[in-house]
């Protein structure tokens, strides 16, 4: 039984997942798990590029047909690109966009989330993981549900008004809270330092506040 908390396609193939199981965290490579393109052509029958996919063994291909927005009354035929290498697809995508054959749709959400609730591999839930997928073993609607014990540090970085909003910002330090409980505004080392002490299992941070602690490394 493990949490996943995080996934990334692996060079491989298939997702790389780290998962926690109560104990310790584990990088785990599912080779199995399949990722998914949806293509609507543009001035060609789906048959030829679904038959232009699959001749060209980067990836298998099939038609769906879909209800299209925006009052999804009327319905189109959609090619779906699958493959174990999510690399494979993305540059499958760029060349049919550039050539004018096909543009990509359904892209929220993102490819790695589509592939791990289709596999059942759900973050944050309590799964039996497998090389193709996952089994979720538990259902958070249950009233006698609870969620995992993981110790979880929040992170961000602050400025004399409060959160940073920019990367030009002068900061003053990172405010940090592990567990619940406050461990005020930090400077970098003192952040590294609380991280190794309490060791959690999850940190949360937006994309600007890493990005304001990588400089301060590099200031200090």
């Amino acid at each position: 039984m493990s949490f996943v908390l995080d996934a990334r396609p692996s060079r491989e193939g298939g997702l790389e997942v780290l998962a926690y199981d109560g104990v310790s965290l584990e990088s785990r490579r599912l080779p199995g798990v399949p990722f998914r393109i949806y293509l609507k052509p543009l001035g060609l029958d789906a048959r030829v590029l679904e038959r232009s996919i699959e001749d060209s063994g980067l990836a298998e291909a099939w038609i769906e047909e879909w209800l299209s927005p925006p009052d999804y009354s009327r319905s189109v035929e959609l090619v779906v690109a699958e493959s174990r290498h999510a690399g494979q697809l993305s540059r499958l995508a760029a060349k049919a966009e550039e050539a004018g054959v096909a543009y990509r749709v359904n892209t929220y959400p993102g490819m790695v989330v589509e592939a791990l609730h289709r596999s059942g591999v759900w973050p944050g839930y309590r799964v039996r993981l497998r090389s193709d997928g996952g089994e979720v073993l538990e259902d958070p609607s249950d009233p006698l549900y609870e969620p995992p014990d993981l110790l979880v540090a929040r992170l961000r970085a602050v400025s004399w008004h409060g959160p940073a909003v920019s990367l030009g910002e002068r900061i003053r330090g990172f405010l940090v809270e592990i567990g619940g409980e406050e461990l005020g505004v930090l400077d970098y080392w003192d952040v590294v330092e609380a991280i190794e002490a309490w060791r959690p299992a999850v940190v949360m941070a937006r994309h600007l506040d890493l990005m304001l602690l990588d400089r301060a490394a590099g200031e200090g």
